[in-house]
């Protein structure tokens, strides 16, 4: 799962990239036909491999999201060798999705790729919600170094958007350090 995030959430910036050059005439007329034609397919690439992962990304994190509404399971995402590739995953996820480089992922048609960044953002502080009381997962978001100013954002925007349906997801969200 990591890697298919970070492969999506690397690939995103780059399609956006060739789409701006590819919408500059001026600039894409400057290129040479094979120079135009390595950019295309580099394109091709990107998006197809990007349509092939996004959906899978989008379902396991809502899948994700669901399965740990029980204790149980939560738990076991909470164990030492676990929690701190959880946290680092979802933390790399919001600072792509709400940080500084955010509008990096803006691309045209998103819906093209299944690129629906409310609906990830939704789902991916559902999950920090769920685990937000417990000590351990807050233990390991201040270890990875977590920017506070990364989560009042993603509250701020689940507030503005109304992503998260509960009062008490919203609560546990905006509890966490």
């Amino acid at each position: 799962t990591n890697t298919l995030i970070a492969t999506v959430m690397q690939k995103l910036p780059e399609i956006r990239s060739t789409q701006e050059q590819m919408a500059n005439p001026e600039q894409w007329s400057r290129l040479s036909e094979e120079e135009q034609g390595i950019i295309t397919s580099r394109l091709d690439d990107n998006e197809r491999e990007v349509k092939h992962a996004l959906p899978l990304c989008n379902k396991i994190l809502h899948m994700f999201g669901y399965l740990n509404t029980d204790p149980d399971i939560r738990s076991l995402f909470l164990l030492g060798e676990l929690c701190p590739r959880l946290v680092n995953m979802l933390l790399h996820v919001l600072g792509k999705l709400v940080g500084s480089k955010g509008l990096d992922l803006k691309v045209n048609n998103p819906e093209q790729y299944e690129f629906r960044p409310m609906a990830m953002l939704r789902d991916l502080c559902a999950i920090f919600a769920l685990f937000a009381f417990s000590n351990d997962f807050q233990l390991e978001c201040a270890k990875s170094g977590c920017n506070p100013d990364l989560l009042r954002t993603a509250v701020k925007t689940c507030q503005r958007y109304s992503l998260l349906t509960t009062g008490e997801s919203m609560t546990a969200l905006e509890s966490l350090p």
